[in-house]
């Protein structure tokens, strides 16, 4: 494997015992390096491996992407990720707004009541 980093190290051990892990530190500090050598390491120990990586930033989700042509492996913004879960729920997410808006739930200076095509 190579010389490998302490969190990086610390990441795997979570996948080997099947738990999530956050990998976390302040701009600059290495984080999107950090989860390629990880992605890199999953990958040479089970090549068959799906792997989700969410991000905060398009660069580090960009940086990811062109440097690993790894399949299986799927890179998102966090934005990106929740769209992904929720997009085939429009129609319904959209009527229960319209219900919280013109039941006050949601209050708003908007003229009530408001239709299900406000949303759109």
């Amino acid at each position: 494997m190579g010389i490998v980093e302490e969190e990086v190290l610390e990441a795997l051990d979570h996948v080997r015992a099947r738990s999530d892990f956050l990998m976390a530190g302040g701009a600059g500090s290495g984080k999107t390096h950090s989860m390629e050598s990880f992605i890199r390491e999953v990958y040479a120990e089970n090549p068959q491996s799906s792997i989700v990586c969410i991000t905060y930033t398009n660069v580090a989700v960009n940086e990811i992407r062109n440097r690993l042509a790894i399949p299986g492996l799927q890179v998102f913004t966090i934005h990106e990720f929740l769209w992904e879960l929720i997009r085939r729920f429009q129609k319904n997410i959209r009527q229960a707004l319209t219900n919280l808006v013109n039941n006050s739930v949601i209050r708003t200076s908007l003229d009530l009541p408001v239709g299900t095509d406000f949303w759109e």
